[in-house]
């Protein structure tokens, strides 16, 4: 298994690689990074994930979603940064309404540790 944020190329990875590939949102800062020819080395068994900070990251996640049909291709994980307590509420809303094929996730990791380096 690999999880990574998709900032490098995925070419010559193992086809008996399980890939979790994170694609960097507007409000992470980082959404340059993006290489999105690697959505085409990716198998159906592979899964993207969008960690959201607003709403403005949803409607951003959202139009990719539906422009490349990567709920059709691949698992789709939906997360968001702890902080507002209310944008996890507000985001499930909005992926309940849009009727795609989308699981939200937690981030375990932040929900133990918060956002302690590292961890």
């Amino acid at each position: 298994m690999l999880e990574t944020s998709g900032a490098v190329s995925l070419d010559g990875i193992h086809a008996s690689c399980h890939i979790v590939m994170d694609i960097k949102t507007p409000g992470s800062g980082e959404e340059h990074r993006n290489i999105w020819e690697n959505t085409v080395l990716l198998k159906k068994s592979d899964e993207i994930k969008f960690v959201l900070t607003s709403l403005a990251d949803w409607d951003w996640t959202l139009a990719r979603i539906i422009e490349q049909k990567l709920d059709q291709q691949f698992q789709v994980l939906i997360s968001t940064i702890p902080e507002p307590h209310n944008l996890k509420q507000q985001v499930v809303d909005a992926m309940l309404k849009s009727g795609l094929n989308l699981r939200f996730q937690t981030q375990l990791h932040k929900i133990i540790w918060g956002e302690v380096p590292g961890k």
